[in-house]
C-alpha cells in the first residue's frame, strides 16, 4: 500500500496483518496506475498463477464468508493460548478480561483491537457485538453486562451464569462460526436472556432478528422507557 500510494497522512488502523497463502508465486509489485489502466493484462500475465484458469467472479462478502466457515469448521481444535494471551496483552486486555473469557475459548480470539478499551460496558447495559466470530468479546461483555460482580474485582463469579442484568447480541455472516459459539455459550452455562448468537449480514440485521424470533416485542410502557430498544432494530 505503501508502495502504490506513498504511504498516509493520516493511518486508519494500528494494525494491520496481511496472510499470504501462496508462497510459491509472487506476482511481481506494480503500480497502482498500471493495475487499474492495464487490467486485462494483468490477468493474463505469465506472472499471474491463475492467468490460465477461468475466474470466478465471487463478492467480497461471499468470500468472507467462506472464509470463515473454514475457521469455523476447526474452532473446537485447541490452539496456542500463550500466542493469544500475548496477542492480546499488547491489544489492552487484562490478565482479568482474560480469565473470564477462559483456557476453553481464548485460544479461538480474532481480534485485531479491544473494544472493550472504549467500551466500558456496564452492568445492566445491552450490548450489540457486530461481527462477533468466536465469542471472546462477547463472553467478556456477558460478565460485565449481566453480572453486578464484573466491575467489583470478583472476576470468578463474574465469568459464571447471573440471571440479573443486561444482555448481549452477537451477530456474524459465519454460519460455522455461530453454531460453534452457540454451543460454547451453552457449555459456559448462558441461556437467551443473557446471551444470544445470531447468523446475518451486519447491513440486514433485521433479518437476522427475524429469522430468530428475537427479542420478544416490549410492553408499551418498555418502548416509552427505552428509546435505545427501538433503535437496537434500526442499527
Amino acid at each position: 500500500m505503501h508502495y502504490a500510494y506513498g504511504g498516509f497522512n493520516y493511518p486508519a488502523a494500528d494494525y494491520v496483518f496481511v496472510y499470504d497463502e501462496d508462497d510459491e508465486n509472487v506476482l511481481s509489485e506494480r503500480k497502482e496506475e498500471s493495475i487499474r489502466d492495464d487490467d486485462d493484462k494483468l490477468k493474463q500475465s505469465a506472472n499471474c498463477p491463475f492467468s490460465n484458469k477461468t475466474p470466478t467472479i465471487i463478492t467480497p462478502k461471499e468470500e468472507t464468508k467462506i472464509a470463515y466457515n473454514n475457521v469455523g469448521t476447526t474452532a473446537s481444535r485447541k490452539g496456542n493460548t500463550a500466542r493469544a494471551r500475548a496477542i492480546m496483552t499488547q491489544l489492552g486486555y487484562t490478565e482479568d478480561d482474560m480469565d473470564i473469557i477462559g483456557e476453553d475459548d481464548i485460544y479461538n480470539f480474532q481480534g485485531v483491537a479491544n473494544p472493550h478499551k472504549v467500551a466500558n460496558i456496564q452492568y445492566e447495559e445491552r450490548v450489540l457485538d457486530i461481527g462477533c466470530g468466536l465469542g471472546c468479546d462477547s463472553f467478556l461483555a456477558v460478565a460485565y453486562a449481566c453480572s453486578d460482580k464484573g466491575r467489583e474485582g470478583n472476576y470468578a463469579e463474574a465469568a459464571e451464569k447471573d440471571n440479573g442484568g443486561g444482555m448481549v447480541v452477537g451477530i456474524d455472516l459465519s454460519v460455522k462460526e455461530i453454531q460453534h459459539v452457540k454451543t460454547r455459550a451453552a457449555k459456559r452455562g448462558y441461556d437467551r436472556n443473557q446471551v444470544i448468537f445470531l447468523e446475518g449480514d451486519a447491513e440486514k440485521l433485521n433479518l437476522a432478528f427475524e429469522k430468530e424470533n428475537f427479542p420478544p416485542s416490549p410492553s408499551s410502557d418498555e418502548k416509552q422507557k427505552s428509546s435505545s430498544y427501538l433503535n437496537f432494530f434500526d442499527v
